[in-house]
């Protein structure tokens, strides 16, 4: 089990990873429209919205900031660097252990560039890891939790011929700065006669002071 620095709760309904699995995989087999449960443009940064033209397309990209929309706490994004992948690290819900990270709230979305895919690798409920994780949730941590037998990974969107998340707000609080809004783009490999699609969209991503 991995405990966060800060014990920390959104305001917002959370998924488990068992209605992910549901969600992505109704989504895969007959392309049913999913609203994200959170998302939310900042007031400056409206315009950064911007709608697949291709429904399919528009689908995935509403499911991918779902999940990290809906999620309990954004841990980590980590960019290509040490490793040739986008990862994003989420906690999806803080369930029957309060405050502590159990191996199945934890989930990592990882886009691999060289297959163009993007995929969520997570483990299945009451799921013991042994021995123990890499500090932090860095690129470390996401290639020792990828690597795991026990984790299982689905692909959620084919062809993507770029993902960036990135951060455009954040939030000060104790010292520390967390994410306010962060905003993801895609992009997909253009047909032969149309011009790459593309969808943006921000992500309110603010987090609130656990209660009692």
């Amino acid at each position: 089990m991995y405990r966060p620095s800060r014990l920390i709760r959104r305001g917002a309904a959370t998924l488990t990873a068992v209605k992910i699995l549901a969600i992505s995989g109704a989504l895969m087999a007959s392309a049913v429209a999913v609203r994200p449960i959170m998302i939310a443009a900042a007031a400056t940064d409206e315009p950064t919205r911007e709608v697949a033209s291709d429904a399919a397309h528009e689908q995935i990209a509403q499911l991918l900031a779902g999940l990290i929309g809906g999620s309990h706490q954004v841990l980590a994004v980590n960019p290509p660097g040490e490793t040739p992948f986008l990862e994003v690290v989420l906690w999806l819900e803080d369930g029957a252990n309060r405050g502590t990270i159990d191996p199945d709230e934890l989930v990592i979305l990882v886009y691999r560039p060289s297959l163009r895919s993007v995929e969520l690798h997570s483990l299945a409920p009451d799921t013991e890891l042994p021995g123990a994780a890499p500090r932090g949730y860095g690129p470390n941590f996401c290639t020792w939790w990828r690597t795991r037998p026990e984790t299982t990974r689905r692909i959620l969107g084919r062809q993507i011929e770029s993902m960036k998340v990135d951060l455009i707000g954040s939030d000060e609080r104790g010292g520390d700065s967390l994410p306010a809004t962060l905003r993801i783009a895609l992009t997909w490999i253009a047909r032969s006669t149309d011009a790459p699609d593309r969808a943006t969209i921000p992500i309110d991503a603010r987090l609130r002071e656990a209660g009692p």
